[in-house]
């Protein structure tokens, strides 16, 4: 905790011990301060701590869909022009 007295980040102080993530000393000092403590004041800049985003699923899903086991048998010999799938992009 002295290197965070003297104005160190705690990036600056992860760096030194290798051991140590720049996200646990955050860590520690945010829950130092939800019990109380005095050692975030000690931050160069006393910003809200960072929140971890939780992703939703943005894709939907497709009602009454058909597995691609289930198609006919005419599709798997390509003989008709709508059968045939291919890539359109190049490069």
């Amino acid at each position: 905790m002295t290197k965070l007295k003297l104005q160190w980040s705690p990036e600056q102080i992860a760096g030194v011990h290798s051991g140590v993530s720049h996200m646990s000393i955050y860590c520690y000092l945010w829950t130092d301060k939800r019990q109380g403590g005095t050692l975030w004041q000690y931050l160069r800049r006393k910003a809200k701590p960072y929140r971890q985003r939780l992703t939703t699923e943005t894709r939907g899903r497709i009602n009454d869909r058909i597995s691609i086991h289930e198609r006919p048998h005419v599709v798997k010999e390509r003989s008709r022009i709508g059968d045939w799938e291919a890539d359109t992009i190049i490069g």
